[in-house]
C-alpha cells in the first residue's frame, strides 16, 4: 500500500499476528489540542500497550513480557499510520505490534487502534490475531476515510504466507465496522539467482505481492502474452532498491523504490523480474512490490 495518509515511524518488521483481547489502555500523552496535529506528536515508541492480554511498556520501540510455562517474549513497535477513519475530521492511529519468543516458532503481530480523547491518544482496541501466514498482518494504511489492514493467509502446506487479503474498516459511534474484504493476492518470495521462482496468481486474479530479502539481488519470472499491460508498484522501505523487468535479455522497464511502472508487453513468453539493492545494505533490507498483469 502506498497511499497511506501519513506513515510516521517504522521499527523492524516481523510478519504475523495473534489474538490480543479487546482491552483498553488509556492515553496519557499531553501533546496539545486539536486532534490531527496532536496525534502526530504522540510518542508511540514509548507508551503502554496490550499484547496477548499482557500490559507492556514499550521503550524506544521495544518491549517484552513473560508467558508462564513458555518464557520471555520480545517485541517491537512496527508501522504507525495516522489518519481519519471515523469521519469526524479528527485523526486516529493504527500501530502494528510484533513479537516472538526464542523458545517457540511463532512470530506474532497485531494492530492497536487509538483515537484522540481528553487531549491524549486513547487506546480503542486491538484488531485481531494470527501467526505468520495464519492471519498475520502484512501492512496497514488509512485511505479515503477507511482503515485498510492486510493479512497473510496460507494454504494446506502450513504457516508460510501464500496470499494476502485486505480488510477495510470504518469507525462509527457504534464502534469499529468491517465494510469489506478483498480477493486474495498471491505472495511470492523472491530468491537469489539461479534459483527458479515462478510468479503465480490466485484463481480469478492477476495480482501478486513480491517480497524478499535484498542482502543480494533476487528474481522471479512469469509467463505473459504480447499486448498485456504489466503494472508494478515498488514500496519504500529501509533499503533502497530498483526493479528491472527483462524479456529475452532486454530490459522492458525499470522502477526505483517508491515509483510505479506501467508497460505494454512487447512479446509472448517469459519475463524476469529482477530486484537489486542500491547503496549500502541496511539492517532491514526487506522489500515489497505489487505486480499486476492486465
Amino acid at each position: 500500500m502506498h497511499s497511506t495518509r501519513r506513515i510516521i515511524r517504522c521499527a523492524a518488521a516481523v510478519l504475523a499476528l495473534v489474538v490480543l483481547g479487546q482491552c483498553t489502555v488509556g492515553g496519557d500523552d499531553e501533546v496539545g489540542q486539536g486532534g490531527s496535529v496532536a496525534m502526530e506528536g504522540v510518542d508511540f515508541l514509548n507508551r503502554d500497550y496490550v499484547v496477548h492480554w499482557h500490559r507492556v511498556s514499550a521503550r524506544d520501540g521495544s518491549f517484552e513480557y513473560e508467558e508462564p510455562g513458555i518464557g520471555t517474549y520480545g517485541g517491537s513497535v512496527g508501522r504507525v499510520v495516522i489518519g481519519d477513519f471515523s469521519g469526524d475530521g479528527v485523526d486516529e492511529a493504527a500501530v502494528v505490534l510484533e513479537w516472538m519468543s526464542g523458545s517457540t516458532t511463532g512470530r506474532f503481530s497485531d494492530v492497536a487502534l487509538f483515537r484522540w480523547a481528553r487531549s491524549g491518544a486513547e487506546h480503542l482496541q486491538n484488531l485481531g490475531d494470527g501467526d505468520r501466514g495464519e492471519g498475520g498482518v502484512s501492512d496497514v494504511a488509512i485511505k479515503d476515510g477507511k482503515l485498510l489492514v492486510e493479512r497473510f493467509g496460507s494454504g494446506p502446506t502450513g504457516s508460510v504466507p501464500e496470499f494476502v487479503t485486505t480488510e477495510t474498516f470504518v469507525l462509527r459511534a457504534q464502534g469499529l465496522k468491517l465494510v469489506g474484504t478483498s480477493d486474495r493476492t498471491s505472495v511470492v518470495w523472491l530468491a537469489p539467482q539461479p534459483r527458479e521462482v515462478e510468479i503465480r496468481f490466485q484463481p480469478r486474479t492477476s495480482r501478486a505481492r513480491l517480497r524478499g530479502d535484498l542482502t543480494k539481488a533476487v528474481s522471479a519470472h512469469l509467463m505473459a502474452t504480447a499486448g498485456q499491460r504489466l503494472r508494478l508498484s515498488a514500496s519504500v522501505g529501509q533499503q533502497d532498491y530498483e526493479v528491472d523487468v527483462v524479456h529475452g535479455g532486454a530490459v522492458v522497464g525499470s522502477v526505483a523504490a517508491g515509483g510505479e511502472l506501467s508497460r505494454v508487453l512487447p512479446a509472448t513468453g517469459r519475463y524476469d523480474v529482477r530486484v537489486r539493492p542500491k547503496g549500502a545494505i541496511g539492517s532491514n533490507p526487506d522489500f515489497s512490490a505489487d505486480l499486476e498483469i492486465l
